[in-house]
Protein backbone atom coordinates (compact mmCIF):
# COMPACT_ATOMS: atom_id res chain seq x y z
CA UNK A 1 0.00 0.00 0.00
CA UNK A 2 1.47 3.35 -0.95
CA UNK A 3 1.77 5.97 1.88
CA UNK A 4 4.29 8.30 0.27
CA UNK A 5 4.00 11.83 0.83
CA UNK A 6 3.28 11.89 -3.38
CA UNK A 7 0.49 9.99 -2.94
CA UNK A 8 -1.07 10.99 -0.11
CA UNK A 9 -0.52 14.65 -1.94
CA UNK A 10 -2.31 13.41 -5.09
CA UNK A 11 -5.26 11.66 -2.77
CA UNK A 12 -5.64 15.25 -1.10
CA UNK A 13 -5.92 16.99 -4.03
CA UNK A 14 -8.33 14.66 -5.91
CA UNK A 15 -11.21 16.05 -4.71
CA UNK A 16 -13.98 14.50 -7.20
CA UNK A 17 -12.18 11.06 -5.37
CA UNK A 18 -12.46 12.35 -1.84
CA UNK A 19 -16.24 13.50 -2.34
CA UNK A 20 -17.36 10.34 -3.45
CA UNK A 21 -15.55 8.03 -0.75
CA UNK A 22 -17.75 6.23 1.60
CA UNK A 23 -15.70 5.52 4.55
CA UNK A 24 -15.13 1.36 5.15
CA UNK A 25 -13.87 -0.98 7.43
CA UNK A 26 -10.05 -1.65 6.02
CA UNK A 27 -10.02 1.29 4.36
CA UNK A 28 -6.58 3.20 4.88
CA UNK A 29 -6.80 7.26 5.62
CA UNK A 30 -4.03 9.91 6.03
CA UNK A 31 -5.47 11.32 9.46
CA UNK A 32 -5.00 15.70 8.92
CA UNK A 33 -4.55 16.28 12.72
CA UNK A 34 -1.55 13.78 13.88
CA UNK A 35 -0.48 13.52 10.33
CA UNK A 36 -0.38 9.57 10.75
CA UNK A 37 -1.36 6.91 8.39
CA UNK A 38 -4.38 4.16 9.50
CA UNK A 39 -6.56 1.74 8.80
CA UNK A 40 -9.84 2.38 9.41
CA UNK A 41 -12.25 -0.07 11.94
CA UNK A 42 -15.74 -0.75 12.09
CA UNK A 43 -17.47 2.25 12.21
CA UNK A 44 -21.25 3.62 12.93
CA UNK A 45 -22.96 5.40 10.81
CA UNK A 46 -22.12 8.96 12.64
CA UNK A 47 -18.52 8.49 13.53
CA UNK A 48 -18.39 8.19 9.47
CA UNK A 49 -19.34 11.64 9.23
CA UNK A 50 -16.11 12.97 11.63
CA UNK A 51 -13.83 10.83 9.75
CA UNK A 52 -14.81 12.06 6.24
CA UNK A 53 -13.82 15.52 7.39
CA UNK A 54 -10.75 14.70 9.25
CA UNK A 55 -8.66 12.27 7.06
CA UNK A 56 -8.09 12.47 3.00
CA UNK A 57 -8.74 8.74 1.91
CA UNK A 58 -6.23 6.53 0.45
CA UNK A 59 -7.43 3.72 -1.93
CA UNK A 60 -5.80 0.88 -2.12
CA UNK A 61 -4.73 -0.81 -5.59
CA UNK A 62 -7.69 -3.30 -5.77
CA UNK A 63 -9.84 0.21 -4.68
CA UNK A 64 -8.68 2.08 -7.24
CA UNK A 65 -8.74 -0.91 -10.15
CA UNK A 66 -13.00 -0.63 -8.83
CA UNK A 67 -13.19 2.68 -9.38
CA UNK A 68 -11.56 2.32 -12.87
CA UNK A 69 -13.85 -0.18 -13.33
CA UNK A 70 -17.24 1.27 -11.90
CA UNK A 71 -16.08 4.23 -14.48
CA UNK A 72 -16.37 2.30 -17.53
CA UNK A 73 -12.84 2.66 -18.22
CA UNK A 74 -11.33 -0.30 -19.87
CA UNK A 75 -8.56 -1.49 -18.37
CA UNK A 76 -7.05 -2.03 -21.79
CA UNK A 77 -7.32 1.27 -22.10
CA UNK A 78 -4.64 2.49 -19.15
CA UNK A 79 -3.03 -0.84 -20.32
CA UNK A 80 -2.40 1.20 -23.74
CA UNK A 81 -1.61 4.55 -21.91
CA UNK A 82 1.36 2.48 -20.00
CA UNK A 83 2.44 1.28 -23.29
CA UNK A 84 2.31 5.10 -24.68
CA UNK A 85 4.01 6.80 -21.82
CA UNK A 86 6.49 4.21 -21.94
CA UNK A 87 7.25 4.66 -25.44
CA UNK A 88 7.59 8.65 -25.53
CA UNK A 89 9.60 8.82 -22.34
CA UNK A 90 12.61 8.65 -24.44
CA UNK A 91 11.35 11.73 -26.96
CA UNK A 92 10.03 13.99 -24.49
CA UNK A 93 11.44 15.41 -21.43
CA UNK A 94 8.16 16.25 -19.42
CA UNK A 95 7.27 12.43 -19.88
CA UNK A 96 10.36 11.58 -17.95
CA UNK A 97 9.87 13.66 -15.38
CA UNK A 98 6.19 12.24 -15.05
CA UNK A 99 8.01 9.20 -14.80
CA UNK A 100 9.88 10.49 -11.64
CA UNK A 101 6.79 11.84 -9.92
CA UNK A 102 4.52 8.15 -10.46
CA UNK A 103 6.27 5.81 -8.91
CA UNK A 104 3.80 3.21 -7.44
CA UNK A 105 1.09 0.98 -9.37
CA UNK A 106 -1.52 3.09 -6.72
CA UNK A 107 -0.04 6.61 -8.39
CA UNK A 108 -0.50 5.23 -11.82
CA UNK A 109 -3.95 4.24 -12.09
CA UNK A 110 -4.74 7.18 -9.62
CA UNK A 111 -3.28 9.15 -12.39
CA UNK A 112 -4.98 7.38 -14.99
CA UNK A 113 -8.50 7.42 -13.44
CA UNK A 114 -8.20 11.11 -13.19
CA UNK A 115 -7.11 11.44 -16.67
CA UNK A 116 -9.72 9.02 -18.25
CA UNK A 117 -12.78 10.77 -16.12
CA UNK A 118 -12.13 14.19 -15.25
CA UNK A 119 -9.67 15.12 -17.84
CA UNK A 120 -7.01 16.48 -15.08
CA UNK A 121 -3.03 15.57 -15.24
CA UNK A 122 -1.22 15.34 -12.15
CA UNK A 123 1.86 18.13 -12.42
CA UNK A 124 3.46 17.18 -9.07
CA UNK A 125 1.42 19.30 -6.97
CA UNK A 126 -2.08 19.34 -7.87
CA UNK A 127 -4.58 18.07 -10.89
CA UNK A 128 -4.12 20.33 -14.06
CA UNK A 129 -6.87 21.42 -16.86
CA UNK A 130 -6.17 20.35 -19.70
CA UNK A 131 -5.53 24.08 -20.73
CA UNK A 132 -3.51 24.52 -17.20
CA UNK A 133 -1.37 21.01 -18.21
CA UNK A 134 -0.72 22.59 -21.82
CA UNK A 135 0.51 25.90 -20.68
CA UNK A 136 2.30 24.44 -17.50
CA UNK A 137 4.60 22.13 -19.65
CA UNK A 138 5.22 25.20 -21.92
CA UNK A 139 6.80 26.87 -19.57
CA UNK A 140 10.10 26.47 -18.59
CA UNK A 141 11.36 25.12 -15.28
CA UNK A 142 12.46 29.24 -14.06
CA UNK A 143 8.59 29.87 -15.16
CA UNK A 144 7.16 27.33 -13.17
CA UNK A 145 9.06 28.06 -10.49
CA UNK A 146 7.93 31.52 -9.94
CA UNK A 147 4.57 30.90 -10.34
CA UNK A 148 4.77 28.25 -7.54
CA UNK A 149 6.34 31.20 -5.44
CA UNK A 150 3.15 33.57 -6.54
CA UNK A 151 0.56 31.56 -6.09
CA UNK A 152 2.16 30.99 -2.23
CA UNK A 153 2.49 34.84 -1.48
Amino acid sequence: MDTSTEYITMCRQAQELQERWKPSEGDFVFHKLDGNVVTLPALPELAKVVVVTSCTWLPRLDQLVDLVREHYINISTIQQSAIRVLCSLFDCEHNISLLHSIQTPEQYILSELYQEKYSKWWNGEDWLSPAAYIVWYGMSTEQQEDIKKWAKE
